[in-house]
């Protein structure tokens, strides 16, 4: 079997993963049914390579200073109406930054909240904006700002936001569509 290695470089983090697969690079096979894997055993790997997949991303684009929040509603709301209000709040970050001439917003947010109170984790690149401007922004409840720390790999930061399962064939996090992607 061939082995193969596929170097990723996303930010500060260099990786290099190495697989093995029975087929050779340039020739063509046919696609196999896919009859091994129970839905668990799917579901595991999926959210495997999401995690991976959004680690990279976060490596790639956030660094040291850039904030991480997380959006608390004071009532409940039910998860379409909270990434409604979610998406609300960006396009007003959106405008008093481009009002304050601060860089253009990246962001990835994931919405929680199945059984519980709807809440947002977000992650957005650095501005200059003091938390209480912060809060009234946001204005719908409590808002949580923490300082991303130095270091490199954020695989622990993608674990903790992808911990709660979603619907079936729905996205785990809402990227801004100016983000890098990990070469």
């Amino acid at each position: 079997m061939p082995r193969y290695r596929k170097k990723i470089c996303a930010g500060d983090v260099f990786e290099i993963e190495e697989y093995y697969s029975p087929r050779a690079i340039g020739k063509k096979y046919e696609r196999g049914r896919n009859e091994l894997l129970t839905t668990k055993e799917q579901q595991a790997r999926n959210l495997k390579i999401a995690r991976k997949k959004l680690s990279r991303i976060v490596n790639a684009n956030f660094k040291e200073g850039d904030l991480f929040l997380t959006l608390t509603h004071k009532v409940w709301v039910d998860r379409k109406k909270a990434k409604k209000l979610l998406a609300n709040f960006f396009e007003r970050l959106r405008r008093l930054r481009k009002k304050l001439g601060i860089p253009e917003l990246k962001y990835i947010a994931i919405t929680e909240g199945n059984e519980k109170r709807a809440h947002h984790h977000v992650l957005i690149n650095r501005i200059d904006l003091t938390p209480a401007q912060l809060r009234k922004l946001w204005g719908l409840g409590k808002i949580d700002i923490k300082p991303l720390e130095a270091g490199g790999d954020k695989t622990a930061f993608a674990q903790y936001v992808t911990k709660e399962s979603v619907q079936k064939n729905a996205r785990r996090w809402s990227p801004s569509r100016n983000l890098v992607q990990p070469e």
